[in-house]
């Protein structure tokens, strides 16, 4: 499992000091968990049974962020943002060479063993199975741990399944422009699949504001 260790400052005198953030106190350990961020929060989750519900049950409550879906040239991720998303955990497809290049943990995300790879980056996951089920295994799993559901998804033709992928309301739909425009039944597909306050489709010059499905399932 991933290992997860912090520096604490105890002086700006003294160097910093490597601790185990498992071995502190209750109240320690809370104060510590508000002041990380969504990255950290998702990497110390993916350790144990044990720290996902730490996660859980101890972040930040108040912590307001945009759950944001994402899918550029073909790499699945989910970040935080509208306009300018910091991704948090992006999902890759396994190659052969990977488990050469760079050293990969298995971890749990649902009842799906998935290969951890660590980055100074979003977080990098390999899903062993097809792309749309480990997607949904893994925004549930953040739904789950965050206690939210997604607001933005940003994608384009090819991934518009990822529109149908929850029945909440959105804040904002971005449909990227490709060499290849969307055809009637994509665009049918995207205006009766979601509901969204602003849905944008470039290339259509197609901008909708309080936007509702067309027709209902």
């Amino acid at each position: 499992m991933p290992s997860f260790k912090f520096q604490l400052i105890v002086s700006p005198l003294l160097p910093l000091r490597e601790f185990q953030l498992l071995q502190l106190p209750n109240v320690a350990l809370r104060e510590v968990m508000k002041n990380l961020n969504l990255k950290e929060l998702f990497t110390l989750s993916l350790c144990s049974q044990k720290t996902k519900n730490i996660v859980k049950f101890n972040q930040n409550k108040s912590l307001k962020w945009e759950m944001c879906l994402s899918c550029m040239k073909s790499v699945l991720s989910i970040g935080n943002g509208r306009d300018k998303v910091n991704r948090i955990v992006v999902m890759n497809k396994p190659t052969g060479f990977q488990r050469y290049l760079r050293k990969t943990e298995t971890v749990r995300i649902g009842r799906l063993n998935v290969s951890f790879m660590k980055s100074f980056g979003a977080v990098e996951l390999i899903f062993h199975c097809d792309e749309r089920t480990g997607f949904k295994a893994l925004a549930d799993y953040i739904c789950d741990v965050f206690s939210t559901v997604p607001s933005v998804i940003q994608t384009y033709s090819g991934y518009l399944w990822m529109l149908e992928m929850y029945r909440n309301s959105l804040e904002f739909i971005y449909i990227y422009w490709t060499p290849i425009p969307l055809s009637h039944e994509e665009v049918l597909f995207t205006l009766t699949s979601c509901e969204a306050i602003e849905l944008f489709i470039l290339g259509c010059s197609i901008i909708f504001r309080k936007f509702l499905p067309i027709f209902s399932r």
